[in-house]
């Protein structure tokens, strides 16, 4: 799925990648992430993601005894526009469950899956192709491979 193709108006869940990509500018997909987070800020489109990103993302950081870095980051992360951070309550806990049982996920990939569709989300930008199992559900992916090429 090209990224053109994700229509203006669009509200797309995001996976954790997508901020590693883009703030850590991380290979092989920065560029494509920096212009998603573009077409965020001019409102093109809108985000959501579980504010698990932050124990996903922060990891690194702390491994490494950078509390600063990881404190930026989080910092960064809750400041970029056009983004939603939703906590993980009892609901999306217990479809994350579900998504897990009925599609074989990772915890993590099912309560961001499981927080996309409780906000509305109409696409799930991932890295992951093992997702694609996931569409029956009703969002459609978008993957960072797919988004550069018109081949989809």
């Amino acid at each position: 799925m090209t990224e053109s193709r994700v229509p203006a108006g669009s509200r797309v869940a995001l996976d954790a990648m997508a901020f590693v990509y883009h703030l850590e500018g991380r290979s092989p997909y920065s560029e494509l992430a920096g212009s998603l987070f573009k077409r965020l800020s001019r409102g093109d489109l809108r985000a959501v993601a579980s504010s698990l990103v932050l124990s996903e993302v922060l990891v690194p950081y702390f491994r490494a005894s950078d509390p600063e870095r990881a404190t930026a980051l989080s910092r960064a992360i809750l400041r970029l526009p056009g983004l939603e951070l939703v906590d993980v309550d009892q609901r999306i806990a217990v479809d994350a469950a579900r998504l897990r049982a009925a599609h074989n996920l990772r915890a993590a990939d099912a309560v961001h899956l499981a927080t996309g569709l409780a906000m509305g989300a109409e696409w799930f930008l991932t890295s992951d192709r093992r997702l694609r199992r996931v569409e029956p559900e009703g969002i459609r992916l978008w993957f960072f491979d797919d988004a550069g090429s018109t081949n989809s």
